[in-house]
């Protein structure tokens, strides 16, 4: 069997989570997007890059691997490992690589709302190291930043320190984010409510430069993540409309100039679509998850996309 090898890197922070739902201990890297475990045709190896210190690697040994898949998919979290990475893919033909890591860089949120603002609707997002909370104020005011705006850590996902300031009044709820050095993204607030008065949120994941639908979830919360799909998605008009949008995937045109841009070979986009019908994005990167658990496999839209996966994999693996 042909092997390849699995780059995953430790955060920046130096930190790992147990995974507790698993009976063999295991640990979770955050940052990182292993699609590995869905392949079936190449056994894979894992390499951890470290962010401190040295780390003896055999770069000789490198053309055993068929291909080589990098996992590191934050490039706020992850910036020293995927250095490291970037040295290490120097060596190695770029089609034996699955999302190079020179690409990663290119999907922070700052980086996504510079590349396609002029393309489609995306909140205007900056990048700021704030001291106090009086640099922040200067910070919107110097840039014209609209309220309510988003607060969050420029490390973080799933909406995790995640915060909505809605006027000047309320800045000094920013007071429980620390200003230690560390960077964070101020993202001017679109109010996407529907007509009806929900919020919907979709997911389409684009395999090697196709889009495919994974899910819309309806919810009455903007800040919507699969937790909220318990609140609504049980109710048969909700149920219908996604099995529409997946069957019909009426986007898949308006979303395919992104790949152009991000030319990753897996990643995913979060976005909604405003009354005009024009395509608002949340984010685009590889660390949005394909599947919380192994049920989700049998899901038909889960299964076309791993299909695809193992397809761009096969394809890659003969030609190199």
């Amino acid at each position: 069997m042909n092997k390849g090898l699995v780059l995953v890197g430790v955060p920046d922070d130096n930190c790992l989570y147990p995974n507790l739902f698993q009976e063999k201990l295991q640990y979770i890297f955050p940052g990182n997007e292993d699609i590995s475990t869905l392949l079936n045709t190449i056994k894979f190896e894992k390499l951890v890059l470290l962010p401190y210190g040295s780390q003896s690697i055999d770069l000789r040994h490198l053309n055993q691997y068929k291909i080589i898949i990098n996992a590191i998919c934050n490039p706020d979290a992850n910036q020293r490992t995927l250095l490291k990475a970037k040295q290490i893919c120097r060596y190695i033909t770029p089609n034996k690589v699955i999302n190079h890591p020179n690409r990663i860089t290119q999907t922070s949120r700052d980086k996504i709302y510079q590349i396609f603002n002029d393309q489609f609707i995306v909140p205007r997002t900056y990048r700021l190291i704030p001291a106090k909370l009086k640099d922040i104020e200067s910070f919107i005011i110097e840039r014209k930043i609209h309220f309510p705006f988003l607060f969050r850590d420029t490390k973080s996902h799933g909406g995790i320190n995640l915060l909505k300031i809605d006027n000047i009044e309320e800045l000094d709820k920013l007071e429980r984010f620390p200003f230690d050095g560390r960077g964070y993204f101020i993202t001017e607030f679109y109010d996407y409510k529907s007509a009806d008065g929900y919020y919907r949120k979709y997911r389409a994941f684009c395999i090697d430069g196709r889009f495919y639908p994974r899910h819309l979830i309806t919810s009455k919360n903007w800040n919507i993540h699969a937790s909220n799909r318990k609140e609504l998605m049980h109710i048969k008009s909700f149920e219908l409309e996604e099995n529409e949008y997946l069957e019909k995937f009426p986007h898949e045109q308006s979303l395919s100039p992104i790949y152009e841009k991000i030319a990753l070979d897996y990643f995913a986009i979060d976005y909604t679509t405003t009354s005009d019908k024009e395509i608002l994005i949340f984010e685009i990167n590889s660390c949005a998850t394909l599947l919380s658990n192994e049920k989700q496999l049998f899901l038909p839209q889960v299964k076309k996309i791993v299909d695809a996966i193992n397809a761009m994999i096969e394809k890659r693996v003969q030609d190199g």
